[in-house]
């Protein structure tokens, strides 16, 4: 659900997202509201969450390889 637009976000306008942000995009998605509630906005925190871990890994590996 929140993975297509967080690598949009990245992608396209080279901006991270937050830990709250898609629960605001995805506030008025019927989808997002089918879904209980709390099962959805954990979804997407861990979506968030994986995010951040993955540009945490992309910093990590290019400075590894600017220092060799």
């Amino acid at each position: 659900m929140g993975i297509p637009t967080a690598r949009q976000l990245y992608f396209k306008a080279k901006k991270g997202i937050g830990k709250y942000d898609l629960e605001k995009i995805y506030k008025d998605n019927n989808h997002f509201k089918v879904l209980y509630s709390q099962a959805a906005q954990q979804i997407l925190r861990t979506v968030a969450e994986s995010f951040k871990s993955y540009y945490g890994l992309i910093k990590a590996y290019t400075s590894m390889k600017n220092n060799y």
